[in-house]
């Protein structure tokens, strides 16, 4: 049987998005890489291991949901 998701999401900026605790989040594993390895700044660019990275932290804080997905 095959499973069918409905997805309603919106595209935000980054640089100027204020997350929100209610807010859900579903991050590509590569922001995670981003997010936890502390020596990412250097092998990235600046909006990988800056921007990505504290967008992150900020909905963390606010506590926003942050998903990731698993494929098998």
């Amino acid at each position: 049987m095959t499973v069918s998701y409905i997805i309603r999401a919106t595209v935000v900026d980054i640089r100027s998005d204020k997350p929100q605790r209610t807010d859900r989040f579903l991050v590509d594993s590569n922001v995670w890489y981003w997010y936890v390895y502390n020596r990412a700044f250097l092998f990235g660019r600046p909006y990988q291991t800056n921007l990505y990275p504290e967008y992150v932290r900020k909905a963390a804080v606010v506590g926003a949901t942050l998903l990731f997905a698993v494929y098998h």
